[in-house]
């Protein structure tokens, strides 16, 4: 596991870099080269200097994009990795040539120049700066694995654990899913549905995942690029672009059920070792004689299968993660943070028509807003793009709150609430889906858990290891539960590389590595879900200190969860580090200020009794 970068270091030097593509290289932006003195946005080039964007608003307002309304709750979506180190007097920004332009073509271009013309933000299209799709695929093996392996889920970390480990050449492969298959990814029809699948935002983490395992680019072809958010703050009468700059990695968004979809295309098309199976539910784990087997069921009918190697991405109500609880309770348990009651939401997706979208509006962007300043009783809307060009949005509220349930029974309820809360978006919906939102409960979001400290069982004759959801349950704020189950997927990968055909061993590897990341994530995130001082604070205090001293404090803890190049314990350790030097300085300003004062009293009592 990579050490925590010493103070002074920032995310992206030498120490601490991770796979990037080819050509990313740090731009020193201050001195007189103002000939190379550029940066990339995810859809342009300009000089160096104040943030761009490209709605033409004051200098400040990428600066509103850290404040509590545009960071909290964006299901997903976030900045997707924000890469740019800032400091007071320059910016460092990685970037890459363009792949349709030659690298001197975009250096030698005069100042202000827009290149949105070679990067194009129209969905249905191939955005040009992808930067993943130059990442190298893990090599193909030919190793000699178990003779029968199970997957237990069928979802995107138990779709991207079976193509690893057919990579490796190992075969009888079993993926068993007990939901329906999806339709195929290139159902357009269906996928504007915002009733089959909400959003998911595929950040540094994912993408770099995604491409080792050589499915990037199928993913990204059904992706949506999300260039930036157009955000309402509570109150607000007018909405605020700002583009998300200084990235090494854009956000890509696609729909959940339909990121499945491709990953099932994936596993037919290249890996014929993996068998598929819906409709199949796991009974659990069974060891008799010696020999350790799973129970399914399928149309009525139940079997016993004999295993030797287990992969349970069964999700958070998982039927594995429970079976192992009881087969090794000292070393798997999972621990179920209580929850913040005053901070609980359940959520409605909505759709919004896109041929009812003002004409100004672009569809590369996160649209936001949020009602109510009291965050228990507020209303989130947000809304992302698919490849298509609908855009899909959730809207979070308190389950106490009534306004979009049983205040909300018709279409008409629906629309005359929206237009109350969110007057930019209800002219955006048609009738018919005002009266699906109408029929739709709401859904809750999952609790905070983890598993630990160790992430795999050793059962009679088989191993059985754990990943995703099943040990890490987080509320999607910031889109680290995929992405994060993505990174399982290759730490595994990376243990079985260390220990070979021994799986045990691959196992112990893989819960060292993994264990402590799944609490460090599960902790951080719950940290968000609490009050203003364990939340809105800290990030207010990073964001003073990281811009007066950058070289000491790092960006705040949003900010390095979504970095690529940060593990989650590291940002545990470093942001331990930071509040114990805030708590510092800050005790010695006040006892400086002290000081004065009483110096100031005393001179001023001096000066009377002369």
């Amino acid at each position: 596991m990579a050490s925590l970068p010493p103070v002074g270091v920032q995310p992206g030097s030498a120490s601490v870099a991770r796979a990037r593509p080819a050509g990313y290289k740090p731009i020193n932006c201050k001195g007189a080269a103002a000939a190379v003195n550029w940066r990339f946005s995810s859809i342009g080039l300009t000089s160096t200097g104040k943030a761009r964007n490209v709605q033409k608003l004051p200098d400040n307002s990428p600066r509103h994009a850290q404040s509590l309304g545009a960071a909290l709750l964006t299901l997903g979506l976030a900045t997707g990795g924000c890469r740019s180190v800032i400091r007071r007097d320059r910016r460092f920004w990685r970037c890459r040539s363009l792949r349709s332009k030659a690298s001197a073509e975009t250096t030698s271009a005069p100042p202000g120049i827009d290149v949105r013309k070679f990067t194009d933000s129209i969905p249905g299209k191939l955005p040009e700066l992808d930067p993943a799709l130059e990442l190298p695929e893990s090599p193909l093996g030919n190793e000699t694995g178990p003779t029968q392996t199970v997957i237990v889920g069928g979802g995107p970390a138990g779709l991207c654990a079976a193509i690893s480990l057919a990579r490796r050449g190992w075969s009888n492969i079993e993926v068993w899913e007990e939901l329906p298959e999806p339709p195929g990814p290139d159902r357009v029809d269906l996928w504007g549905d915002p009733s089959r699948s909400y959003n998911l935002g595929l950040g540094g983490r994912g993408q770099t995942s995604l491409a080792a395992l050589g499915a990037w680019k199928a993913v990204s072809d059904r992706c949506a690029r999300v260039a930036g958010r157009f955000d309402w703050p509570a109150g607000a009468a007018e909405g605020q672009v700002t583009e998300a700059v200084g990235r090494n990695y854009p956000t890509m968004v696609i729909q959940r059920d339909r990121l499945t979809a491709v990953l099932l295309e994936e596993l037919r098309s290249k890996y014929p070792a993996v068998s598929i199976q819906h409709g199949v539910e796991c009974m659990g784990i069974q060891e008799q004689d010696g020999t350790t087997c799973l129970l399914k069921r399928w149309q009525g009918k139940e079997a016993s299968i004999e295993v030797e190697f287990v992969v349970a991405a069964d999700g958070v109500n998982s039927t594995l993660t429970k079976n192992m609880s009881s087969m090794a309770p000292e070393n798997f348990q999972v621990t179920r943070l209580a929850p913040n009651l005053e901070r609980e939401l359940v959520y409605k997706t909505l759709g919004l028509d896109k041929d009812k979208l003002p004409k100004t509006w672009r569809t590369d962007l996160n649209y936001s807003s949020r009602q109510g300043e009291d965050l228990s009783k507020s209303i989130t809307f947000e809304a992302l793009p698919t490849r298509e060009g609908n855009i899909v949005a959730v809207v979070l509220f308190n389950p106490t709150d009534t306004r979009l349930t049983s205040e909300a029974r018709t279409a008409d309820d629906v629309r005359e609430q929206l237009t109350k809360l969110f007057p930019q978006f209800a002219p955006c919906v048609n009738d018919r889906e005002l009266e699906s939102f109408a029929q739709r409960n709401p859904s809750r979001l999952p609790s905070f858990a983890y598993a630990g400290p160790s992430l795999h069982v050793s059962a009679s004759s088989a191993t059985i290891v754990a990943l995703g959801d099943s040990i890490h349950s987080v509320k999607p704020y910031f889109g680290l539960g995929v992405n994060s189950a993505f990174e399982d997927v290759i730490c595994l990968k990376d243990s079985l590389d260390k220990a070979g055909p021994r799986w045990t061993t691959a196992a112990e590897i893989y819960s060292a590595e993994r264990g402590k990341e799944a609490e460090a994530l599960v902790t951080l995130s719950a940290s968000f879900d609490g009050n203003f001082f364990q939340f809105v604070l800290p990030l207010i205090l990073d964001g003073i200190f990281s811009n007066l001293f950058p070289q000491v404090f790092a960006v705040n803890s949003i900010r390095m969860l979504q970095s690529e190049e940060f593990t989650f314990t590291q940002v545990v350790a470093r942001k331990l580090q930071d509040r114990i030097l805030q708590a510092i300085a800050i005790f010695l300003v006040l006892a400086a200020l002290i000081s004065v004062l009483g110096f100031l009293a005393s001179a001023l009592s001096l000066m009377r009794s002369a």
